[in-house]
């Protein structure tokens, strides 16, 4: 276009100022409408692959989202830019040659002089393959509580996706598959399997882990052999036997539960057919182990007889002991106690009735005020009574006269226990006339101001009953266990007090064969008033005599079984029973065992109950 000279002439004419922006409104209308000025600030870079942390054993596809036009896209490896991308600004990462270990990822744009960066991810290069570090239980072993946890500690985290019904499998060892819940711990290295139903002993399970099992990376589990497990029908409670000296054997137990339901068991160590100094301990189970309650109660005590010693529990599961100390030519004196937490501290002298009086057979029971009282039988002028005293706080006092039925006949054993009511009862063994042809048993309740029999002697005709054990139900009922043995079987009896009617009636005659010989038994109440009895026996089949202990449950149509039979000795030792606030009974028995070098000893063990209760 030509312009006007004027025109021309005029623009000359301006100022300076004027002529710069009239150049660049010039230059603007050349460039034509709708053209930005250059900007910098919608250039973007993101990492929208992968996500988070992701851990690889192969190759890894890295994607990048790009806005803007950049001039340069590059990927970082721990800051350093090992790549660069085109569009579409994807990368398959080859793992497989880079050392194992953790890699900050990060993506790049430049364009001109401005560089903007995306979010930085982890990636862990990983080809090592997930092993088994732990396995609970142990494999093999053998006395496993059915409570105890299934759990598989593995060396790194796993893939949770992998860990499902088909690459776990809980079985029996017949090859029955057990449903389960599988769970994983946060960390995804311990896994816990259970049942969906309760399994209980006797049993033997199996675990078996697939390969299919794979770490984060998708490394396959080195899976372990299956390994196997039992449940016995009563677990041993702490896996060892309670003796403090294995070379020692023990003579008796007695045992009580706390509260919660753990045993707290007093026994007696002493080597048969001797009478050298004996040991009385007391331990306590704290929930996985025992505790020895400080030393030997009596330590340098000449010979007291197994039956010389008993155990009972304050309301605070205080434990209070009481027993019969011995010198070399006679017992001479009871001893009752309890554990303060840190020593054992005595209640007091318990009074006799003359001073050449020769305690024997301590029992020990607490009162409705938790103050203990103790029973004993004490021996002079060539006879044998029952006596019973209560601890006031300050001192024994005696509750009423000595227990005898017959003037002029022994009487001993006595078995002490408090019913609901907080009235003391006492059972006994006593001779019948003529004296020495026979023994038998007697209970009397206290009534508060005087001793009431309870029915006539248990005997029967031409029987003799011994040992007799008292049972309270949380019902109020009593039940009295005793041996019976006639011409033609020894028996455990169970009877049954019958207030209304004033008297004992049956309530089953216990042995498992026509041929076996019961020795000695004790009872027990749930807390649902179910009874539950414990006895030793003897069998000879074929010219082989085995020893067994057995428990049994009273129903509404007779004793049911509990477990199968435990193993017993030959020797007739009392033992301990006593019944879980969850219905299982718990057992303290006397078994041999092999102490070392080929000598076998009578250890106590306590167990169980690993079944349904």
């Amino acid at each position: 276009m030509l312009v006007p000279p004027r025109s021309r002439t005029a623009c000359i004419g301006l100022s300076g100022a004027a002529a710069i922006v009239l150049l660049a409104s010039v230059v603007m209308a050349c460039a034509g409408p709708g053209a930005p000025p250059p900007d910098d600030t919608d250039l973007r870079v993101t990492l929208t692959s992968p996500v988070g942390t992701v851990h690889v054993a192969g190759s890894i596809t890295v994607q990048v989202a790009v806005e803007g036009t950049p001039d340069l896209v590059r990927l970082l490896r721990d800051g350093e830019a090992f790549v660069t991308l085109s569009p579409p600004y994807t990368y398959v990462w080859d793992t497989s040659a880079e050392p194992e270990g953790s890699y900050a990822l990060q993506a790049s744009a430049r364009r001109g002089e401005v560089s903007v960066a995306s979010e930085v991810r982890t990636v862990i290069v990983d080809r090592t393959r997930p092993t088994v570090v732990e396995r609970r239980p142990p494999p093999g072993d053998d006395n496993v509580w059915h409570a105890a946890p299934i759990t598989v500690t593995f060396s790194e985290a796993l893939l949770p996706s992998t860990v499902a019904p088909g690459t776990v499998v809980l079985e029996t060892l017949g090859g029955t598959e057990l449903d389960v819940s599988l769970e994983l711990d946060a960390a995804g290295v311990v896994l816990t399997v259970t049942p969906e139903k309760p399994v209980t002993g006797p049993a033997e399970l199996r675990l078996v882990l697939s390969d299919a099992i794979t770490d984060l990376a998708g490394n396959a589990l080195i899976a372990p052999a299956a390994w196997t497990w039992s449940l016995p029908a009563w677990q041993l409670m702490g896996g060892e036997s309670l003796n403090v000296d294995p070379m020692i054997s023990t003579q008796s137990a007695s045992m009580a539960l706390t509260s919660a339901g753990d045993p707290v068991v007093l026994w007696l160590e002493d080597l048969p057919d001797t009478r050298p100094p004996t040991d009385l301990y007391v331990k306590r189970w704290d929930g996985s182990a025992w505790e020895l309650l400080g030393g030997s109660l009596d330590e340098g005590s000449l010979g007291p007889m197994y039956c010389y010693h008993e155990l009972a529990l304050a309301p605070d599961d205080t434990p209070v002991v009481g027993w019969v100390r011995a010198t070399a030519v006679a017992d001479v004196g009871v001893v009752v106690q309890r554990w303060d937490g840190s020593a054992w501290l005595p209640f007091g002298d318990v009074p006799f009735t003359a001073d050449d009086g020769s305690p024997r057979w301590a029992s020990v029971a607490i009162g409705a005020d938790g103050a203990p009282l103790l029973a004993w039988s004490e021996f002079k002028d060539g006879l044998s009574r029952v006596y019973v005293a209560r601890w006031t706080g300050a001192a024994w006092s005696y509750l009423g006269e000595s227990r005898a039925r017959v003037p002029g006949q022994d009487a001993w054993s006595p078995h002490l226990v408090v019913d609901g009511d907080g009235r003391p009862l006492v059972a006994w063994m006593e001779e019948v006339e003529p004296p020495g042809s026979g023994r038998d048993v007697f209970v009397d309740r206290w009534n508060g101001t005087a001793w009431e029999p309870l029915g006539a002697g248990l005997r029967g005709s031409a029987d003799q009953v011994s040992f007799p054990r008292l049972a309270i139900t949380p019902g109020g009922l009593v039940f009295l266990g005793f041996v019976r043995e006639s011409p033609t079987a020894t028996v455990l009896n169970v009877v049954q007090w019958l207030d209304g009617i004033g008297t004992w009636t049956g309530r089953g005659t216990l042995r498992t064969s026509s041929d076996a010989t019961v020795r000695l038994g004790t009872l027990a109440s749930d807390a649902e008033g179910r009874l539950v009895a414990l006895w030793q026996e003897s069998l000879e089949v074929e010219g082989e005599t085995t020893h067994q202990y057995h428990v049994q449950r009273r129903a509404t149509t007779g004793w049911n079984a509990l477990g199968t039979p435990l193993a017993a000795s030959g020797a007739s030792y009392p033992s301990g029973l006593a019944v879980a606030p969850d219905g299982r009974p718990v057992v303290a028995v006397q078994q041999l065992a092999d102490a070392g070098g080929g000598v076998q000893r009578l250890h106590l063990h306590v167990y169980r109950l690993n079944t349904e209760p």
